[in-house]
């Protein structure tokens, strides 16, 4: 099996932000002022839920415009549940898809079957590894 490497950079800008280089896109991740950041962007959790979100959602308009079914106005909720206690981490995520245009009908279980088949969702399921390594200026890093 074949795999690819994707790479997101993040650069520290200061205080509790980051940029983040995606292609050619950039964008500003940051804590809330009550977090200790200024506020100048989502938080990594946020993205996370987002990128949940915005994955279903891709996928199952995909799937509309090859059946027929109008995806127009569609929005997708996820809502986070992150832990109380150590590690701090996400417990549960919960997805709500609103279609206000389509007729979903006998498409319900198809709909759902793309959704939850997403790489965003699958990676989360998959419970994937994750390698740290560090180096400083005496160091050299890849």
């Amino acid at each position: 099996m074949e795999s690819s490497v994707e790479r997101v950079t993040a650069t520290y800008e200061g205080g509790l932000r980051f940029d983040v280089r995606v292609r050619d896109l950039v964008f500003t991740v940051d804590q809330t002022r009550e977090d200790g950041g200024t506020g100048a962007g989502p938080m990594p959790s946020e993205l996370l839920a987002g990128a949940l979100a915005a994955c279903m959602g891709m996928d199952v308009a995909y799937y509309c415009s090859k059946v027929g079914l109008d995806a127009s106005g569609m929005s997708v909720e996820a809502d986070l549940t992150t832990s109380d206690d150590k590690p701090y981490r996400a417990v549960e995520f919960r997805v709500r898809m609103i279609m206000p245009n389509t007729e979903i009908g006998k498409r319900h279980e198809a709909l759902l079957r793309v959704a939850e088949k997403c790489y965003v969702h699958n990676s989360l399921a998959a419970d994937p590894q994750v390698s740290v390594t560090i180096s400083g200026r005496d160091e050299t890093h890849d």
